[in-house]
């Protein structure tokens, strides 16, 4: 049961830190997008 825990919680802390860069980015296109059409 531990042993299944410390994984579980690995692959849950990598794909946060994934999803978190996805956001990121996902942010950065939309902010690039938006200033794009106020100029």
């Amino acid at each position: 049961m531990g042993i299944l825990e410390k994984l579980t919680s690995k692959k849950l802390k990598k794909y946060s830190g994934l999803y978190n860069l996805r956001i990121i980015e996902w942010i950065k296109q939309s902010a690039k997008k938006n200033t794009a059409e106020k100029v």
